[in-house]
């Protein structure tokens, strides 16, 4: 980008500057504003107003300013020994070609855990280099003895669900932590599932936020991902790693199913949203790094394995069948999301709802766009409001209250 747009784009949003300019300083005084100008001019300058740069920047900010306070060793010890339920975890581990070095890095990120309740159950399906695969995984059974299981399958081609579901036949631990083998977890991804356990010892499913992570280790792309949405979940696969189950609902529920290759994981926690009864934590944490190289479908636009998104379409039209649900599914926006446009009967009523803090600009924008755009009649707008604290705001609440506009106080911290 070229240094006159960039002032260009500083300038067409210099009026919202101000107000949130003004605002700040209002609210953290003059020196900590100046602090947090500074910094975002810094972080625009270094980037060059490259939005994928500058977000490389934020990333690496978060690292070290909050990601670093959960990760430090006394902080997890002390996390470690305040638990009072020590669940086995079963990490699920299905082998298919890939090479020793991957597979050292992803095997060494789950025995270097601090939560050490564990066992590793694999099963190698390689169809290239086999000799050489199952000896370096033997050798690395034989270094951790009765911690990890060790089998194999023959299966030529695609084996993810046969080599899966053998990797699970293997295991004893309460819950499974389902694991690419060119993948890594965070070293305190275990202790982090543990915790959720314990906070509800009658959780079912459990999973995590990620990012992404090269071939030479560097963590970029976090997905911070919402809580348990199963609407959502006909739109993306967001639950996907990391992904922990109770092994005796894995059982209930059949494994993995024959026919859901590349799309295996998905399948499996619609199946849990028909089955109900939901028992879910999301622990807002990046414990899972996925491997990002050449042809893996955690790079975005790869065009790699289009079986799998095919295999996602015919999962969520099983998952709408199953539900009684009628609605055509549709590509989404970007590679690997869809949408379902569902059969509307009758004219049932849809509420709009939209949190806020102060922003009452951002806010109005919404709601005129909405009053603008909407040709259905029939629906509501919601406004949650997370503990606002302009007088301008809730002057503007009140103003809106009259054409219909529900406002509830809702005293959570915004988003």
């Amino acid at each position: 980008m070229k240094i006159i747009d960039i002032f260009q784009r500083v300038f067409n949003r210099l009026p919202v500057y101000m107000v949130q300019f003004k605002t700040l300083v209002r609210k953290q005084g003059l020196l900590f504003t100046l602090k947090k100008v500074f910094k975002k001019i810094f972080r625009f300058v270094l980037s060059g107003g490259n939005s994928s740069k500058l977000m490389e920047i934020q990333y690496g900010e978060w690292m070290s300013n909050i990601e670093s306070k959960y990760l430090n060793e006394e902080s997890m010890i002390e996390d470690l020994n305040s638990l009072k339920i020590k669940p086995k975890f079963s990490v699920i581990f299905p082998v298919w070609n890939k090479s020793e070095d991957m597979l050292s890095k992803a095997l060494d990120s789950i025995t270097s855990q601090v939560y050490e309740n564990w066992e590793i159950c694999i099963s190698d399906g390689s169809t290239e280099h086999i000799e050489e695969t199952r000896a370096f995984l033997k050798e690395f059974q034989n270094e951790y003895e009765d911690r990890v299981k060790f089998s194999t399958i023959d299966v030529k081609g695609i084996n993810i669900i046969e080599n899966s579901n053998n990797a699970l036949s293997l295991a004893t631990g309460e819950y499974v932590v389902f694991m690419d083998c060119d993948d890594e977890i965070s070293k305190n991804c275990l202790l982090e599932l543990a915790k959720g356990i314990n906070s509800n010892p009658k959780v079912e499913f459990l999973y995590s936020d990620f990012d992404k992570i090269d071939e030479k280790g560097k963590r970029f792309d976090p997905s911070f991902w919402p809580d348990w949405s199963p609407h959502t979940l006909t739109a993306q696969m967001y639950t996907t790693h990391t992904t922990c189950y109770k092994r005796s609902v894995v059982e209930e529920l059949g494994g993995l199913v024959k026919g859901t290759e590349g799309a295996q994981d998905w399948d499996l926690v619609l199946r849990y949203v028909t089955r109900g009864n939901w028992n879910v934590i999301h622990i807002p944490k990046i414990l899972y790094h996925w491997r990002v190289y050449p042809g893996s479908t955690a790079l975005a636009n790869s065009g790699a394995k289009d079986w799998a998104y095919e295999n996602q379409r015919k999962v969520l039209e099983r998952y709408l069948e199953r539900r009684n649900l009628t609605g055509k599914v549709i590509e989404g926006p970007f590679e690997g999301s869809w949408r379902v446009k569902f059969d509307i009967n009758g004219n049932p009523k849809v509420s709009i709802v939209i949190p806020t803090k102060d922003k009452i600009g951002y806010l109005s924008r919404a709601i005129e766009s909405i009053k603008k755009h909407t040709k259905y009649s029939n629906y509501e707008i919601v406004i949650v409001n997370n503990r606002s604290e302009e007088e301008d705001t809730r002057e503007y609440f009140e103003e809106i209250k009259k054409d219909g506009i529900k406002v509830i106080d809702f005293d959570e911290p915004f988003h």
